[in-house]
């Protein structure tokens, strides 16, 4: 096979500006399952990332609103397809995250749900 004849792998990339497009189309709507959303990762440290978009939910404080993980992960399904469970040793030691969670939208979301 020439280098010519060579498929050729798109780079797809997360942008500060397309992460915060994302935060701000999720963000009212999560209150309503008592969670605050917030970007994490590359994308916030360098502006940019070709692997992820890293996405925490947070319990929000509030005695009226208590956080309804279950009901959340459901809509999100509605927002980015249906996910996979992150699979990655680094955070099996981290025993705060309820869920951790991978959607491919077709670039990468990976999703973590504190407790």
């Amino acid at each position: 096979m020439g280098v010519e004849s060579m498929p050729v792998k798109t780079l797809v990339m997360w942008t500060l500006e397309q992460g915060r497009a994302e935060i701000q189309r999720v963000q009212l709507s999560s209150r309503e399952f008592g969670y605050h959303v917030c970007l994490g990762g590359g994308v916030l440290n360098a502006g940019e990332s070709s692997k992820d978009l890293d996405v925490y939910f947070l319990p929000l404080d509030d005695k009226l609103n208590s956080p309804q993980p279950d009901r959340l992960l459901a809509w999100l399904e509605t927002m980015w397809g249906l996910y996979t469970p992150l699979n990655d040793p680094r955070y099996d030691q981290s025993a705060h995250y309820r869920h951790k969670l991978r959607f491919d939208i077709p670039k990468r979301i990976d999703v973590f749900v504190v407790y």
